[in-house]
């Protein structure tokens, strides 16, 4: 029999922090987010992805830059159910799959950017029930750099798609 968790789980995707561990405009734009839901949906349990890669120069995993922030925000710690250690999207998508496979979760809101949703969706897909996913993006960039984003997202979706879909090894 499966943990029921609560009615409600919101998973905020990994972003870039600089060396000293400070969160990037895409990180506080989704951290922010995630803020903004879990005021409005009371009962509603947080998972924080992130750990180490290109994103992350420390010694320290991403989401604990993203904890602190939003424990210094006011969010009651306890609503965090859990970290993920992941590496890329796909790992978000696997790693909190497999975190999840013992609970029983009505809706999962994933947070990411605006210009990362379609991607995101894509390889969430692959590992939840796609009536129970809902994705909400967050506006953190604009101009050069949002074009260049789109450019990588648009490219990398092309990849996953002519491979077939998510490829786990």
């Amino acid at each position: 029999m499966k943990n029921t968790v609560s009615s409600e789980l919101i998973i905020t995707l990994g972003a870039p922090n600089d060396r000293s561990g400070k969160l990037s405009a895409i990180a506080l734009s989704r951290a922010n987010k995630a803020l903004e839901l879990l005021k409005q949906k009371p009962e509603a349990k947080l998972i924080i992805t992130g750990g180490f890669g290109g994103f992350n120069p420390t010694n320290k995993p991403h989401y604990s830059y993203v904890r602190q922030y939003i424990v210094n925000k006011g969010l009651d710690a306890n609503r965090i159910m859990g970290e993920i250690a992941s590496s890329h999207t796909v790992d978000d998508a696997v790693l909190s799959s497999r975190f999840l496979a013992d609970f029983d979760v009505g809706k999962i809101t994933i947070v990411t950017s605006s210009w990362h949703i379609k991607r995101a969706k894509f390889i969430f897909q692959h590992f939840f029930e796609a009536n129970k996913l809902e994705f909400v993006g967050s506006t953190d960039i604009e101009g050069n750099e949002l074009e260049e984003r789109l450019e990588h997202e648009t490219k990398q979706l092309k990849i996953l798609m002519r491979q077939g879909g998510v490829i786990v090894e």
